[in-house]
């Protein structure tokens, strides 16, 4: 996303570091993307990312 120049948006959460080093920071990350203006290769990747992340 950050080579396409898609504007991310990122927020710290929450800071856990008496946690173990894979539970240190909970963070939210929001962003819109216009698939409908995507290459085909390029929407692919991208709905893939989208729907396996968010299963």
């Amino acid at each position: 996303m950050l080579k396409q120049k898609i504007p991310i948006n990122l927020t710290v959460k929450q800071l856990r570091s008496q946690f173990a080093s894979q539970w240190w920071v909970q963070v939210k990350l929001e962003t819109t993307i216009e698939l409908e203006k995507s290459d085909e290769r390029y929407r692919r990747n991208l709905e893939g990312f989208i729907f396996q992340g968010s299963a």
